[in-house]
This record gives C-alpha cells, structure tokens and sequence, in this order.
C-alpha cells in the first residue's frame, strides 16, 4: 500500500493525465460488477479523486453532487456572538475589580 499511495500522491502532485492510481483503478474494476442503478460512495482521500473523476464517466458513472446548506437563526447567532462578548465583559471587570479594587 505505501508504494501504491506514492504512486497516486505522484500522479496527483504531476497533474497526469490521465492519472494513474493502482487502488483506485481495483475501485472502479470493483464497481463495474455491482448492478445497474446502484448508488455508490466513495469516501476517499483526495489524491484519488482524480483518478475516479476521469475514470468514473468513461464507464458510464455520472456525478452526483451533495450540498448541504445550514441555516442559522438570529437566536443562535445571538448566542454564539453577544454571549460570548457579555462573558468576556464580565470576566474583564471581574478582574479590574480584584486588580485595583474599584
């Protein structure tokens, strides 16, 4: 495994192209023997997402892209930012007031 990672962080860092990947090529040759209309995900590091964004539409893959969008609320905003600022006032004056005694 170490020599064929060397070969795939070569091919990425080369911009090779097509790139060559040894266990990403074992990937895709897995791939073809699952039946049609079968969802796949390839959780995989990103040197050996080149390898399978050339690889995977030439065997008749296609892409799917997964976007997830996050929304945040004015309570959670206020939460996460005037809470935080009031805690470091408080502390700040806490520590004046031990200081200097005021």
């Amino acid at each position: 495994d170490p020599v064929e990672s060397k070969i795939s962080y070569q091919s990425v860092s080369d911009n090779m192209d097509p790139p060559v990947d040894p266990r990403a090529r074992r990937a895709v040759e897995r791939l073809l023997t699952y039946p049609n209309n079968t969802s796949v995900i390839v959780p995989w590091s990103t040197q050996h997402m080149p390898y399978f964004y050339h690889q995977m539409p030439l065997q008749g893959f296609e892409l799917q892209k997964n976007e997830e969008l996050l929304v945040v609320d004015r309570t959670t905003m206020f939460i996460f930012t005037v809470v935080p600022m009031l805690i470091f006032l408080w502390t700040f004056l806490l520590f004046v007031k031990l200081l200097f005694g005021l």
